[in-house]
């Protein structure tokens, strides 16, 4: 073979393979190319609940050891959060077999006005009866740091409104005699449970029914209304049931016979919220209107809302848990997220007003 057809092979042999190689780089471009995800498909929906809003949403679901959390609502104020609670021994009737104990929260944010009333053996009724003057009906009060005299509208007194409250019992009687059933309910508006009879308690849909054990059985406050988050300055030591300061959170319990008096232990609980300028310790409250509302619409919709038995932490994460799903799936939003960064969101309400 000649020199001259030598080369021309070598040429040949090496154009053939360059051929290839571009073709794969054409081939490896246009991958790349269709694996690149679109702008749409990069974007997705994230639900963020602000930390005030959440500590919120816990203390609603676990006022007895939860956050001490404000209500997140307007105006942000500067306020004073504290726990206060009373703690005793509510009994069943030696002659009946019924016992009560009753809360009205608003109550607890002062230290003379009676938080609820409960029974003890020697009641002989088979109703609510808030009257302390009735025989075997007694008060507690709350270990509030301010009287219902240092309570009012005036410039030197101070303003409060309950965050959380919370009522629960135990049974602290012997084996032999543990047994009947409790019903618990908080009343949905709030009305005025005095005089009610078990019955009655029963016929409601939140009224929830559960066997005497070793366990603690818990009720929960939820606002009714938009009056009950603003800072009141009404008090009330009335030793009777008023208006204005309905016991609406309510057990009764009726023993396993009518001549068995049984005891449990009970704790009140409430997360008050104060202001005022004589107010110390006070720290700058929050404002999300989303979060705050998205916590009220589950809290009044939701059955984490509902008593229940045993610890109330573990109320805590699935009551967040709804929340976020009521903000993927009832909240209105504007904006988008693209590679999981938030870079517009809000309300269609924000917006509106951003426009205005």
């Amino acid at each position: 073979m000649t020199n001259k057809k030598k080369n021309n092979n070598r040429r040949a042999s090496s154009n053939g393979s360059k051929r290839p190689g571009a073709n794969q780089r054409a081939v490896s471009s246009n991958n790349k190319q269709k694996k690149q995800p679109s702008r749409n498909t990069q974007a997705k929906l994230v639900v963020h609940v602000s930390k005030c809003a959440q500590d919120y949403a816990r203390c609603l679901m676990n006022p007895f050891d939860g956050p001490l959390a404000c209500i997140p609502d307007y105006p942000a104020l500067h306020s004073r959060r504290v726990r206060v609670f009373s703690r005793g021994v509510v009994g069943t009737s030696g002659t009946t077999g019924i016992g009560f104990i009753t809360l009205s929260p608003l109550r607890g944010l002062y230290s003379d006005g009676p938080m609820g009333v409960f029974t003890t053996s020697a009641y002989a009724g088979t109703t609510i009866d808030v009257n302390s003057a009735t025989a075997g009906v007694d008060q507690y009060f709350s270990n509030a740091d301010y009287t219902s005299a240092q309570y009012g509208s005036a410039a030197d007194q101070v303003q409060g409104r309950v965050v959380a409250a919370g009522l629960r019992i135990k049974y602290r009687g012997t084996e032999l005699n543990r047994g009947g059933t409790i019903y618990a309910l908080t009343e949905p508006t709030h009305d005025n449970l005095n005089g009610s009879t078990i019955s009655a308690l029963a016929g409601q849909a939140d009224c929830k029914k559960f066997a005497v054990n070793g366990q603690w059985t818990n009720l929960y406050y939820k606002p009714f209304s938009a009056g009950e988050n603003q800072f009141g300055t009404t008090s009330s030591t009335s030793t009777n049931d008023t208006a204005a300061f309905t016991n609406y959170m309510v057990f009764m319990i009726q023993a396993p016979t009518p001549t068995t008096a049984c005891e449990f232990e009970f704790e009140a609980y409430e997360v008050a919220e104060y202001t005022g300028r004589n107010v110390r310790g006070t720290q700058p409250s929050h404002f999300d209107p989303t979060g705050f509302a998205a916590v009220h619409a589950v809290a009044a919709s939701s059955n984490s809302r509902l008593p229940s038995q045993g610890n109330s932490d573990h109320k805590e994460k699935s009551f967040l848990q709804e929340i976020e799903k009521y903000l993927l799936e009832g909240i209105s939003w504007v904006g988008n997220t693209i590679g999981g960064v938030v870079r517009t969101a809000q309300t269609i309400g924000g917006a509106l007003a951003a426009f205005m």
